[in-house]
């Protein structure tokens, strides 16, 4: 009697089958992952980045004439009641459409607080006082 071939016979078309429903998986697994949106996400991340952009340009706004930086806006309270119109004017220009913002100081708040159905990001950070040298807690808020 003939040695069988390979592949041949019953076991051959198991490992077919097989191969078929393995490739199968894989595809399903690859399109539902391709289908999932991470339009959410990206979007919280948007505003959180934003908002770190948006403190960083007031950290320097100092720099270009007619523009208080927030350093000195928050030196005192009497620097911030002099500064804080043209800060909240400056940061207001610098959102894009659709996105507002609100920073809270010890000395007062600037812009619009969000509703509690807003989609947000909060920045909280430190300020440098420089009458008494310490530092005060403020926060930044972006929200759509």
């Amino acid at each position: 009697m003939p040695a069988p071939k390979p592949g041949a016979g019953d076991d051959g078309g198991v490992f077919t089958v097989e191969a078929l429903l393995a490739a199968l998986l894989v595809l399903s697994a690859v399109a539902c992952l391709g289908s999932a949106s991470a339009q959410p996400q990206r979007a919280a991340n948007d505003l959180g980045l934003l908002a770190s952009d948006l403190l960083h340009v007031l950290e320097y706004r100092g720099n270009a004439p007619g523009h208080p930086d927030l350093a000195s806006a928050l030196a005192s309270p009497d620097a911030w009641a002099e500064r804080s119109e043209d800060l909240a004017r400056d940061m207001r220009s610098m959102m894009p459409p659709g996105v507002r913002c609100f920073l809270s100081t010890p000395y007062g708040d600037l812009g619009d607080l969000p509703p509690g159905s807003a989609q947000t990001a909060l920045l909280p950070f430190e300020a440098f006082r420089r009458d008494t040298g310490t530092a005060i807690p403020c926060r930044l808020i972006l929200w759509r």
